[in-house]
């Protein structure tokens, strides 16, 4: 293991039951959050309406909801551990392959798929056509963000998952899990085939890390190949508002 590399050891595995429980204790969360943002109760960055409430509460328990059960179901206190270069290295050539398929996808499909007025229009709505504003959003996405999610749908889904449905069928479930609330927050700004498209790529992303995660049982090399991934997206983002 490479030094000074951390890594969240996985939750105790205590059961189905147990681990069922804490898949609805936890994961509803995304999709309640996005769904009350977009769908039941719409707002923007810059307001704080009822959606944009219940989006924050309902993120805030998806990040605090894992360690609140470690601590007090699970009776365990979070750890460190290490993941060894092969592991990153292994994350940064998937990480680069995806990037390279999601570039590749988007010159492909660009003038037939995708409206730039309509992106821009959602970058406007979103207060982010403005340069500064939407790479601050970007570096937070991939670096910030991505670890989260890896921490979320990776370390604690995937391994809740595996108590419920075993290690191998655990890699497909938790990446269904962590697609659906962008199914929910996609098919509101994009026609159906693009929420299709995109959400293909989200499953896979899913199955990839989580496999991942699996194999070496660390969130470091699925967190080094989510970023890379996340550059491409925003990457694409800004050449589709800022390079009209």
């Amino acid at each position: 293991m490479a030094a000074g590399t951390l890594t969240l050891v996985p939750p105790r595995l205590s059961g189905w039951a147990g681990g069922l429980l804490a898949l609805l204790a936890v994961v509803p969360a995304a999709s309640l959050g996005v769904g009350a943002m977009l769908w039941l109760w719409p707002g923007t960055l810059a307001g704080a309406p009822l959606g944009r409430v219940v989006f924050s509460l309902a993120k805030a328990w998806l990040l605090l909801g894992p360690i609140v059960w470690l601590w007090f179901v699970d009776r365990q206190r979070p750890t460190v551990a290490g993941a060894s270069r092969a592991a990153l290295g292994a994350g940064a050539a998937l990480g680069g392959a995806l990037g390279v398929l999601i570039l590749g996808t988007f010159l492909l499909l660009r003038h037939r798929w995708i409206k730039p007025a309509l992106v821009a229009a959602m970058a406007h709505k979103n207060q982010l056509d403005t340069w500064w504003i939407y790479v601050g959003f970007a570096v937070f996405e991939c670096f910030v963000n991505a670890l989260l999610e890896e921490y979320v749908w990776r370390w604690f889904v995937f391994n809740k998952c595996r108590l419920v449905v075993g290690a191998r069928w655990a890699v497909p479930l938790s990446a269904a899990l962590f697609t659906v609330h962008h199914v929910i927050g996609m098919a509101f700004y994009f026609d159906s085939k693009v929420v299709v498209l995109a959400n293909v790529g989200v499953f896979a992303g899913g199955l990839i890390w989580s496999g991942m995660y699996r194999r070496y049982g660390s969130v470091w090399p699925g967190y080094v190949s989510h970023v890379l991934v996340d550059v491409a997206i925003f990457g694409i983002g800004a050449v589709i508002i800022f390079g009209r």
